[in-house]
């Protein structure tokens, strides 16, 4: 299974598992909050996203910037040409 694959299907049992689940609410509610606010992106990464790598298999630190990366590659993987891919990441040059 790709690796987008497992972590869509990680993202989507998370959500039938939280609390706060209608299309409204946050995907990462924070609980203190009643779910009226996000938590903290380092938060998201320490207890939902590193472990879901983790069961992967997937030995490398992850950041927020590896998913910048990700994109990058699949872009050129898929053949998009580099003036679209520079401006998907924001990049001047």
């Amino acid at each position: 299974m790709p690796l987008h694959s497992v972590v869509i299907e990680d993202l989507k049992n998370w959500r039938l598992a939280t609390l706060y689940r209608s299309d409204d609410d946050y995907l990462f509610p924070s609980i203190a909050k009643n779910g009226a606010q996000p938590i903290q992106p380092d938060m998201i990464l320490k207890r939902h996203i590193r472990p879901a790598f983790e069961r992967m298999g997937v030995k490398k630190r992850i950041g927020w910037h590896s998913f910048r990366h990700s994109l990058a590659t699949m872009r050129r993987q898929k053949g998009v040409d580099i003036k679209t891919a520079q401006e998907l990441l924001r990049h001047t040059t």
